[in-house]
């Protein structure tokens, strides 16, 4: 009766360290993904200039904006959100800019931006544009 009960309690703790060590990974890939989404929107307002003339109204430096996005490390996120995040990049990467004005298809930044948030979410992580 007590190996039995040794067992058991074997293996609930064993289940535990498991639970344990699963959360822990998880916080870990949610934290990351944190630090890659910050480092986003810094790399974005960095890459943001004032038009000249309109000291309200700025102009996103495609070139440069996609230079940082690939700076950005994503050590430690989980493979999903690091598949997302390089098409978020290749989608950004393909755009170009004629005096200023964004081409491309208008569609494509906001379903790659969507799905990004879509793959974040997965590991409680939500952010604003």
């Amino acid at each position: 009766m007590k190996k039995i009960l040794y067992v058991l309690l074997g293996v609930v703790l064993a289940l535990v360290v498991v639970n344990l060590v699963t959360q822990g990974s998880k916080l870990k890939q949610s934290n990351a993904i944190v630090r890659v989404i910050n480092a986003r929107k810094a790399a974005y307002e960095r890459c943001s200039h004032p038009i000249k003339n309109n000291s309200n109204n700025t102009r996103l430096n495609l070139t440069e904006y996609t230079a940082a996005l690939k700076t950005i490390d994503t050590t430690d996120c989980p493979q999903k959100f690091i598949i997302a995040w390089n098409e978020y990049i290749d989608v950004i990467a393909s755009k170009r800019t004629v005096l200023g004005i964004l081409e491309g298809s208008s569609n494509d930044a906001p379903i790659a931006d969507s799905h990004l948030r879509e793959v974040a979410s997965d590991y409680g992580v939500t952010f604003k544009k």
